[in-house]
């Protein structure tokens, strides 16, 4: 977070977002099975690294949410800021019935 308000530069480097993805469901599976949410991950096992500070975009997945009926709900607004900091893009999709399906782009690492 510090890096997104300026007091920390980002790290690039090679990021494989499927291991920070993997690793990051894994670390909130708990959670997830308690609060009854289902995850569905299409991973594309030939999708090249990402050019990203690998701690920021592992914010991205991590359950950005608050139990309070008056939440802030920051949680979209980081994920952004942290994608875009990265040259990226991200946006939202409503699925029939509920839930809704997110959608981002990164830049491919060169090097």
């Amino acid at each position: 977070m510090r890096a997104l308000a300026g007091k920390d530069e980002l790290k690039l480097g090679s990021t494989n977002l499927n291991e920070a993805v993997r690793e990051v469901i894994n670390i909130a599976k708990n959670d997830l099975l308690v609060k009854n949410v289902s995850v569905t991950m299409e991973l594309d096992a030939d999708m090249p690294p990402v050019r990203g500070d690998r701690i920021q975009l592992e914010q991205i997945f991590t359950p950005f949410y608050t139990t309070k009926s008056g939440g802030l709900g920051m949680g979209l607004a980081i994920s952004r800021s942290i994608i875009e900091a990265h040259g990226g893009r991200i946006w939202s999709l409503n699925n029939q019935g509920r839930g809704a399906t997110f959608f981002f782009t990164m830049l491919i690492h060169e090097g």
